[in-house]
């Protein structure tokens, strides 16, 4: 199913990529091997508007349309994937769900602020025992007045170093999930070490501890006990989001070996000439362009309110799958020289192998699939 970007598509798309190319691809193996992200970079992300996408005009967001959104998400990925998995969080699961589901009150106190990058946020919502299974999160919730108290250890949280802001779920004793805006400067908010990963590693991942947090009620966020809606409906996105990254990447590495096919000699003539190394670049090509169209066509259905959770999934496997076998066959179109860990396809390869894991894990979303098909899943 082919897709073709509107005119204003293009512009945004054209916009991020010379940004991409001049601002953030010559930092980005310096930002990798630092596994620390610039201050200066993150003030050019906003002012480019890249933190506010999903944020409504009205609050100083951008309101882009999801096409527009996850082209930009590509467009990051293919020079830094750090950077794109950063912008990717901060916008899906900080500035989406306050701009749905939140109230006036909690869009004027957090969402501005947020929209143009002068707070970065994030979500506390994995737990080391429970993985992204709302269902079985331990942090918990006891109502006391006016407030609500919240125990608990959020691991993994992306952006966590950076975020000044959070969104935090917890379970009460009733089992009930609910939601609530959490301040980095609360009382009992305490930001773990940073977590030393093997790929995207400037993403500002760490642990977020919640010791008896005194949350006002006027940060819940949505219904209390309703909070489960508003998780599944902020991870979503996030698959549609973290698949973009995922395309950006093989993109970036299909790029590195067709450049390189033309420009290696052996035996008095360019690799690209050979029958093994065009049969590698055209399957890459083939299975870079089929992820992009489900990613496009996914990205205008949400536009239009649809219901397309069993294909994120089939999506998010996909995508991430790819990404890992483009850099991995790019490797191989380079020889020897792809195993030396200057060239971008180390980490490529490393970058694309956390997109398996963000936002489910693929063996997780194999088996939804394949419930879905199989009628399990109502």
């Amino acid at each position: 199913m082919s897709f073709t970007l509107t005119p204003e598509q293009e512009m945004v798309q054209k916009m991020v990529r010379e940004f991409s190319e001049n601002e953030i691809k010559p930092l980005a193996a310096e930002v990798d091997e630092k596994a620390e992200y610039p201050a200066e970079l993150l003030k050019k992300l906003s002012e480019l508007g890249l933190f506010g996408m999903l944020a409504p005009a009205k609050y100083d967001g951008a309101e882009t349309d999801y096409v527009s959104f996850v082209v930009s998400i590509e467009e990051l990925a293919k020079a830094c994937a750090s950077t794109a998995v950063k912008v990717s969080i901060h916008n899906v699961l900080a500035c989406y769900p306050i701009s749905k589901y939140g109230t006036e009150d909690q869009k004027e106190k957090y969402l501005r602020d947020l929209a143009v990058g002068k707070k970065i946020g994030g979500m506390g919502a994995t737990e080391t025992v429970s993985g992204s299974n709302f269902n079985e999160i331990l942090t918990t919730v006891k109502k006391e007045n006016d407030a609500f108290i919240l125990n608990g250890r959020k691991d993994y949280v992306v952006n966590c170093l950076d975020a000044e802001v959070f969104i935090v779920s917890g379970k009460d004793s009733d089992g009930k999930i609910s939601v609530f805006i959490v301040d980095r400067d609360m009382e009992g908010v305490i930001i773990g070490k940073k977590k030393g990963l093997m790929g995207l590693r400037a993403a500002g991942t760490a642990s977020l501890t919640l010791d008896s947090v005194k949350v006002p009620k006027e940060n819940l966020l949505g219904e209390e006990g309703k909070g489960e809606k508003i998780l599944t409906d902020s991870w979503e996105k996030m698959k549609l989001a973290i698949s973009a990254v995922a395309v950006g990447i093989a993109q970036a590495a299909f790029e590195e070996s067709v450049n390189y096919a033309n420009q290696r000699v052996q035996f008095g003539q360019v690799i690209g000439k050979f029958q093994a190394i065009q049969e590698k670049i055209a399957d890459m090509a083939i299975k870079i362009e089929a992820a992009r169209c489900l990613l496009y066509n996914l990205a205008k259905e949400i536009e239009k309110k649809r219901g397309v959770e069993k294909e994120l999934n089939i999506l998010k496997v996909f995508s991430s799958t790819i990404a890992v076998e483009t850099a991995k066959a790019s490797i191989r179109v380079y020889g020897g020289y792809g195993y030396i860990k200057d060239n971008p396809l180390e980490r490529f390869t490393r970058d694309a192998w956390g997109t398996r894991i963000i936002a489910t894990p693929i063996t997780k979303l194999k088996a939804l699939i394949a419930e879905n098909i199989l009628g399990y899943r109502k």
